[in-house]
C-alpha cells in the first residue's frame, strides 16, 4: 500500500488502528442484542395483547437495525476519506464498500422493506 507523501507509516498504523479501534467497535458495539420471544410472552396475555406486543418488538428490532446499518454506513464513508488522506492506493479506501458493505447495508434494508 503506497502512502501519500508526507504521510509516515507511523501515521499510517495509528489512522488503521484507530479507525479498527474507535470507529468500528463503536458501530459494532451498538448492535442490538435482541432476544426473541418463543410465543410464551407472558401466561394468560390476551392473545391480542400478546400480538400487538410482538408486533411492536418487531417495529423496535427493524428500527435499531436502520439506526445500526446508517451508523455503518456513515463509519465507512469517514474511513474512506481517512484513508485517502493518507494513502495514494485509492483500493485501501474502496474496500470499505465492497461486498461485506453491501451485503449489510443492501440486505439489512431489503429485510426491512
Amino acid at each position: 500500500m503506497l502512502l501519500k507523501p508526507g504521510t509516515t507509516c507511523e501515521q499510517a498504523i495509528k489512522l488503521l488502528e484507530s479507525l479498527t479501534n474507535q470507529g468500528l467497535n463503536d458501530v459494532q458495539n451498538s448492535v442490538p442484542h435482541i432476544v426473541r420471544n418463543t410465543g410464551n410472552a407472558v401466561a394468560g396475555m390476551p392473545l391480542e395483547l400478546a400480538i400487538a406486543h410482538a408486533n411492536q418488538e418487531y417495529i423496535d428490532s427493524q428500527k435499531s437495525t436502520s439506526r445500526v446499518v446508517r451508523e455503518y454506513d456513515q463509519w465507512t464513508l469517514r474511513a474512506a476519506a481517512e484513508l485517502l488522506e493518507a494513502f495514494a492506493d485509492r483500493s485501501v479506501a474502496a474496500r470499505l464498500r465492497g461486498e461485506r458493505y453491501n451485503a449489510i447495508v443492501h440486505g439489512a434494508r431489503s429485510m426491512a422493506a
